[in-house]
């Protein structure tokens, strides 16, 4: 028999957490196979129906799926960086569907936490609860998964300080505005601080983009429909302020990297489809270098 997807909860979970686990099954993300279902395959292929007709308009758009696909990877290349220098813990932001944690603690020994929103942590448990194989990823004693709200949660009463940690946020920072962000950020600061780390995110600064035409806004305003409400924080921030943002926060080594930009060990796809994204790092010093 086959396993039986968990009903999705209402309102609970973002329809954008769902797209990407439709991107990480269709990529064949290492993983992904268990946070697939159907909910995701729908939502997948019904965001990729609008993009396409949104084509038929827009002359060399940027590929929304092979871009996440691009930003996924460096992400993983970042923490393997991070794990090459001593990291102990990866804690990873927002990490709705993401297949990272599963994937790494099956070939790594490293302590991984995730966090999201409560509904968001316990539809993945539903998910893995299907079969055999989920359970015995829910049961790895390396893998936690903590439900909370990030918004002015403090990263030290959450998740203790314990060994030099990576960072990592993974489509978050877009729907923050600049308050928001450099609080997040500060917050982060505060976690790695003690023992070291480093913090790993991806962002397009808006004042990167070009102007939206009347494509792009109905397409803004279908999604933020189709998603409830939640649309991008458009401030006029640029890749300068997010590197001073790092900096203020005692942030040090930053740097931002395109997919064109990395390093070839890092083998990102799809470097000759056009896509629009951008992953910033930078590292935390522990409190008694």
């Amino acid at each position: 028999m086959a396993p039986v997807d968990p009903p999705v909860p209402r309102g609970g979970l973002p329809v954008t957490a769902l797209y990407t686990a439709g991107v990480w099954a269709w990529s064949e993300r290492p993983g992904a196979d268990r946070y697939a279902s159907v909910a995701t395959r729908r939502v997948f292929g019904t965001v990729e129906g609008v993009l396409r007709i949104a084509g038929w308009f827009v002359r060399n758009a940027p590929s929304l799926r092979h871009g996440l696909v691009q930003r996924h990877v460096m992400l993983d290349a970042l923490v393997h960086e991070a794990l090459a220098q001593g990291a102990t813990t990866v804690l990873e932001l927002a990490a709705g569907l993401s297949p990272r944690g599963t994937a790494f603690t099956a070939t790594h020994d490293v302590a991984w936490t995730e966090v999201d929103l409560p509904e968001v942590v316990s539809y993945k448990a539903a998910l893995l609860a299907r079969d055999p194989q989920g359970q015995a990823v829910s049961a790895r004693p390396t893998l936690t998964r903590l439900p909370a709200d990030l918004r002015g949660a403090d990263l030290v009463d959450l998740t203790g300080t314990d060994g030099p940690t990576m960072v990592l946020a993974e489509g978050l920072l877009m729907y923050l505005d600049d308050a928001a962000r450099r609080d997040l950020l500060h917050r982060i600061a505060a976690r790695l601080r003690p023992a070291g780390g480093w913090v790993a995110f991806d962002y397009v600064p808006p004042a990167d983009k070009p102007p939206p035409g009347w494509v792009a806004r109905l397409l803004g305003a279908w999604m933020r429909r189709f998603t409830g409400g939640e649309g991008l924080a458009e401030n006029p921030t640029s890749q300068a302020d997010v590197l001073d943002d790092l900096r203020s926060a005692g942030f040090s080594e930053v740097r931002t990297l395109a997919p064109s930009d990395a390093p070839d060990a890092w083998a990102v796809p799809h470097l000759d489809t056009r896509t629009e994204q951008r992953v910033f790092t930078a590292r935390m010093a522990p409190e008694d270098a």
